[in-house]
């Protein structure tokens, strides 16, 4: 099942959101609703989907263009961005009436910005692209995530069935540079979890005369 995080302010909106992914899915998805009047700031609002995302309970995000309400008001791409700057890879996904704005972020992907009157059109066949480009981003994102984590487990293997290879590190650290797209940073590394730091000193320091680095 595939769950769906929605930050929108208009209720009117946030049915037509669901009513959309629902019939995409055919009933087969959740949504977490991201409620404005909870968050005091744009800050608290973007650690709540950090947290959501670490934990699995969403698997993209969709956020309004502009979210206002007394005291509180931002544009989608501040979350957007912001979510981006923590988990590079993951889906987020801008509804808008005002394309040409929200693509002025050199950060934003021109092709995860949809124009609501026309994403809500559910007969349409743009309507229809636009769902199933969705679920390509996130079924992406999913397999590309699972395929990192695979092989760094296969690596890991080989470093505890024989001494320590300076070409498996080498392979290790790409990889685990690559998995920090698709998960919420500032987490230990596999790399952190393996070795203390006098084994990764010793091992940089081998690669470093082997003349890898």
């Amino acid at each position: 099942m595939i769950n769906i995080g929605i930050v929108e302010d208009k209720e009117s909106e946030l049915d037509n959101i669901k009513r959309c992914f629902y019939g995409y899915y055919r009933g087969d998805c959740g949504f977490q609703d991201y409620i404005i009047d909870e968050y005091g700031e744009k800050e608290e609002l973007v650690n709540k989907i950090l947290d959501d995302i670490l934990n699995t309970r969403i698997d993209v995000l969709v956020v309004d263009y502009l979210i206002s309400r007394e005291g509180f008001k931002i544009v989608g791409n501040e979350v957007y961005e912001s979510v981006k700057r923590h988990i590079q890879n993951f889906p987020v996904i801008i509804l808008t009436q005002y394309v040409d704005d929200s693509q002025r972020s050199e950060i934003i992907d021109p092709d995860k910005v949809y124009r609501k009157s026309i994403f809500f059109d559910i007969n349409t066949q743009e309507s229809k692209d636009s769902l199933k480009n969705i679920d390509i981003s996130i079924r992406n994102f999913q397999r590309q995530k699972e395929k990192i984590e695979q092989k760094i487990l296969y690596e890991q293997q080989k470093i505890k069935d024989r001494e320590i290879d300076p070409s498996v590190l080498i392979n290790l650290s790409e990889l685990e540079l690559n998995l920090n797209k698709y998960i919420v940073s500032d987490s230990a590394t596999e790399l952190d979890k393996l070795f203390d730091t006098s084994q990764l000193e010793c091992a940089v320091k081998l690669i470093k005369d082997l003349g890898e680095l």
